[in-house]
């Protein structure tokens, strides 16, 4: 005789908190199911990880000074271009004027700094002729050594070399900060070839060390 399902249970008294369901065939508590449905929660959710970390770190970190923190000023320079002074006019208690020439006392320094205005320094070299007095003979100078090779001296090789291999610059954008910066136009074969002409000397350089 076979023994088929007979359809019926026996009956558990539980709680609504200790149901057991079923979880993917298998028999699983009220703790694990809510692990996957938070699982579920952060799989669906419509922003990635690191969007929710970059929220979390900008809510966490406040911005600015601590409470209670000093704040400091600059330190002044060591050395400086040029000192303005500035002296009184009038006196706050009779109101006389007050004439230059007193004898004064510093109080306070205050540094105010900023970059000189930064332009190509043109230097133009010029091949001359004389007439010699003795004989008449008409003589040329001979051709400078500037004249020859490249115009660019080397600081501006050495500034092109930093922007382009430190700074990561491509030769589009380097040739904007030459004009930004400098008001200085060199195309990009001019850039190149710079470029070529430090490496070289480095390589020099570094052959004269190893030696």
């Amino acid at each position: 005789m076979r023994l088929g399902d007979t359809g019926q249970h026996p009956a558990q008294d539980v709680g609504d908190d200790q149901r057991w369901r079923q979880c993917d065939g298998v028999p699983c508590g009220p703790d694990e199911q809510a692990l996957i449905e938070g699982a579920d929660q952060r799989l669906v959710s419509s922003k990635p990880p690191s969007t929710d970390r970059k929220a979390q770190w900008a809510k966490s970190r406040p911005g600015g000074a601590k409470p209670g923190h000093e704040g400091h000023s600059r330190r002044l320079s060591e050395d400086f271009d040029r000192a303005v002074d500035h002296y009184p006019d009038e006196c706050p208690g009779c109101r006389a004027a007050l004439p230059t020439g007193l004898i004064a006392e510093t109080v306070s320094e205050h540094d105010k700094i900023d970059l000189p205005v930064i332009a190509p320094f043109v230097e133009r070299h010029r091949r001359m002729a004389v007439i010699c007095p003795s004989c008449g003979l008409r003589v040329v100078a001979d051709l400078p050594a500037a004249a020859k090779g490249t115009p660019f001296g080397p600081r501006l090789h050495a500034v092109a070399t930093c922007l382009k291999t430190l700074q990561a610059l491509s030769y589009e954008r380097l040739e904007g900060a030459f004009a930004d910066l400098f008001g200085l136009r060199i195309n990009r074969g001019g850039l190149m070839n710079m470029l070529r002409r430090a490496q070289g000397r480095v390589r020099a350089a570094a052959g004269d060390a190893s030696a």
